[in-house]
């Protein structure tokens, strides 16, 4: 079936043409029965939004922003079929850009979906175009109050994501959403708000965030606030009825804070929380900070002190990522505790200071034995790898201890960080990042983990790995891989 959404309709509100188009993309009761009524829509169908014949902006008329919800709450799942697809129109009149405004500030979220599950939204713009910064929490907040697993299979692909600083832009509570493709964007600004592009917390986990570009832009060197590119925390609370908790895929992203001015924290993919034990796979990112006032981590997973210890263990894969990282202070590339398994390979790790730190797993809290297989990186530090190079179970280690004594890395290779050149370092697009450090160092990982044999640009690798989340494809011409 196909249906349509037009803010300019002036019929009878069925949703069934252009002419008797629902106006909102709200639940039919919260847009005053003239916005979707999900009691006719079925899986597979496709509910197409008017952009005019140039663009059309969309702005809620309520204090809850757009709200999705089923009526009196019942949920609406269309899990056994093809997910029902919400996406710009291609009609003559009405396939301009759509836009969703937040314009109006004291509503705190631009969208909601509660209670429903297998919805994709495609080729959608959701933009902060208020003039002050009051309340937003969020863009987008997918998930209910019950964290059930009706909020799920909630899908978001080619769309566009821009704020001007005053808060988040996706806060996930529900389970197995999947942000694809899409561009998380601020525009430049010294605002002091909380400003993760992403917060995701409590349900079960299973969420995919691959093929991204996310971009922060903050320059305030007076606030204590997050800058986190992605937090995560409390997967699993079994106060909810959680057992069973699903892995989390973050993959093929460039993420990167573009101000070497500002200050943030605590990490670019960060995750914590007492009940966060789930499976973490980050492959094939491009993770760059160039702050100058904070110490960012790159990649910070662990979980709270919860006893007993063994109820929740957090397993860690970080593989053919490109790291890049600044700051004042010790930054760590990898940091947590209370892993049960931590796989580090075929990443290329660049930290431009003196006291930078690779690893910080300090596991003395309560839960010291970790399964740990780390090889084939390349390590490099401002002035050459020296000093401290780990923290291991409370205890500092230089990088030849770690070898002899820990027996990792054997086939690791460090350099002074100004050593390594990048196309374009600090460049907004994933090509920038081509590199000849790290090239045929690493080791061909494709049966342990099939979904490495392609890199972030969907480039095959063969014969000998590169290290990074690039593979080498030859010369280029025109932008294409040859």
């Amino acid at each position: 079936n196909v249906w349509y959404v037009d803010r300019d309709a002036t019929g009878a509100n069925t949703g069934r043409s252009w002419a008797d188009a629902w106006t909102y993309l709200d639940s039919s009761s919260w847009a005053g029965n003239k916005g979707i009524n999900w009691d006719v829509i079925s899986a597979g169908d496709t509910i197409y939004v008017s952009g005019g014949t140039d663009s059309t902006v969309y702005v809620p008329n309520t204090y809850y922003g757009f709200w999705i919800r089923g009526e009196d709450n019942a949920p609406h799942t269309f899990a056994n079929g093809n997910p029902v697809v919400i996406a710009p129109a291609w009609q003559s009149g009405h396939n301009g850009t759509v836009y969703f405004a937040a314009r109006v500030s004291n509503r705190p979220v631009l969208l909601r979906v509660y209670n429903h599950s297998n919805i994709k939204f495609t080729g959608l713009n959701f933009i902060d175009d208020r003039s002050t910064s009051s309340d937003l929490n969020s863009l987008i907040h997918i998930g209910n109050a019950d964290y059930g697993d009706s909020d799920s299979l909630i899908f978001f692909e080619n769309c566009n994501f821009l704020s001007k600083g005053f808060g988040g832009l996706i806060f996930l509570s529900g389970t197995k959403v999947t942000i694809k493709n899409c561009l998380l964007d601020y525009v430049e600004n010294d605002e002091v708000h909380d400003c993760d592009p992403f917060g995701i917390s409590n349900g079960r986990g299973g969420h995919t965030i691959d093929g991204n570009k996310i971009i922060m832009r903050n320059g305030n060197v007076g606030t204590d606030a997050h800058r986190d590119g992605i937090q995560m925390s409390n997967f699993g609370n079994p106060a909810w009825g959680y057992i069973e908790k699903l892995p989390v895929t973050i993959s093929n992203n460039l993420i990167i804070d573009t101000r070497a001015e500002g200050t943030s924290w605590n990490a670019m993919i960060y995750s914590s929380g007492p009940y966060t034990s789930v499976r973490y796979l980050i492959y094939n990112n491009i993770i760059v900070s160039r702050k100058n006032n904070s110490s960012i981590t790159g990649i910070w997973v662990g979980k709270g002190g919860i006893a007993p210890w063994t109820n929740y263990k957090t397993s860690l894969y970080v593989l053919n990522n490109t790291v890049i990282l600044k700051g004042n202070g010790t930054a760590d590339v990898v940091s947590g505790y209370n892993h049960d398994t931590l796989i580090v390979k075929n990443n290329l790790f660049i930290v431009d200071n003196i006291t930078g730190n690779h690893f910080n797993l300090d596991g003395s809290d309560g839960f010291p034995y970790c399964f740990k297989d780390i090889d084939y990186n390349h390590y490099t530090e401002f002035g050459g790898v020296n000093g401290r190079f780990a923290m291991d179970n409370g205890l500092n280690w230089s990088y030849s201890q770690w070898q002899t004594q820990l027996n990792r890395d054997a086939h690791s290779t460090t350099s002074n960080s100004t050593e390594v050149a990048f196309l374009n370092k600090y460049g907004l697009n994933k090509e920038d990042y081509y590199t000849v450090t790290g090239r045929d160092a690493g080791v061909n990982l494709s049966t342990e983990y099939p979904f490495l044999k392609y890199d972030i640009l969907g480039n095959e690798r063969i014969g000998q790995w590169d290290m990074g989340a690039l593979e080498f494809g030859g010369s280029q011409s025109s932008n294409i891989n040859l």
